[in-house]
């Protein structure tokens, strides 16, 4: 739920964070749920409206490594990363060395 007091930090920690745990979910096979807390008057409060338009802008231009991937086909875990498969397509996520994300097609 919503509470007043919580301290946010920076909009691109917690975006990192959020895309950092929608690649993992997405890559072991899981369906992700973004749950945020709506202020008492239903609206939703900026810091997390920002998340979710970063996120949006992300997947605009990253979705085919998400929308109906399917996980990844290796048993390993990646240091730089995860990945995901979509038909013959597989999407290398890098998430693990970098500050932002960056899906490679290949």
């Amino acid at each position: 739920g919503y509470r007043s007091w919580q301290e946010r930090g920076r909009v691109e920690d917690k975006v990192a964070e959020k895309l950092r745990s929608l690649i993992k979910v997405v890559s072991h096979g899981g369906n992700y749920l973004l749950n945020i807390g709506p202020a008492s008057d239903g609206s939703v409060v900026p810091f997390e409206a920002e998340v979710i338009r970063s996120i949006g802008s992300w997947l605009r231009e990253n979705g085919d490594a998400i929308y109906g991937a399917q996980p990844s086909p290796f048993d390993e875990e990646f240091e730089w990363g995860d990945v995901t498969a979509k038909g013959e397509n597989l999407y290398l996520l890098l998430t693990g060395m970098y500050r932002t994300f960056h899906t490679l097609d290949i």
